[in-house]
Parts: structure tokens; sequence; C-alpha cells
């Protein structure tokens, strides 16, 4: 037993404002720099700034990797996979009775 289909199409829709809001947040990273001097005599300066110009690129490739996930999801739900009731087994407190 699935989801009624306008609940499926608004949580589309919803997965494609998320997907649009990763597109956006991909760009803006890929085009952000670190000038040289932008960590002053802060101790290891050097260092930060490198870390900063090889973080930045991983950050881009996972807001990309994201966006394929979602992509890969609208595409599931709008080739007619089912989104069921989820259940959770009941699970123990730990008391006894």
């Amino acid at each position: 037993m699935g989801v009624p289909p306008e609940p499926v199409a608004e949580f589309v829709a919803a997965l494609r404002e998320a997907r649009t809001t990763f597109d956006t947040c991909r760009e803006r990273v890929a085009a952000a720099t670190v000038h040289d001097d932008a960590f002053g005599k802060l101790f290891e300066a050097h260092a930060v700034h490198e870390a900063y110009h090889q973080r930045l690129p991983e950050m881009a490739r996972d807001f990309a990797a994201a966006g394929e996930v979602v992509d890969h999801f609208v595409a599931g739900l709008e080739g007619g996979h089912a989104i069921g009731q989820v259940t959770v087994p009941a699970q123990s407190n730990g008391a006894s009775s």
C-alpha cells in the first residue's frame, strides 16, 4: 500500500527545490576563493589557507553528489516506486514486567 499521488507530488516538488539549492551551493562554493593574506599572522596561517583550498573543491563535489542522490530518488518516485508506510519494530525499554 503506497501513499496517495498528491503527497508524493508535493514531496517530489520539495526534492526538486532541494536539488536547486544544492546546485546553488555547489556553484557558490566552487566560485569561492580564499585570499593569500586571509588569515594574516594567524599561527600556521599558510596551513589553514591550504586546507581551505583543498576543502572548497571537496565541498563542491559533495553538493554535486547530494544532487545526484536527489535526482535518483525523484526518478524512482516518478517511475512508480511506491512509498509505503514505515513501521518501526517495538524496542525493549529495558523495564521488566
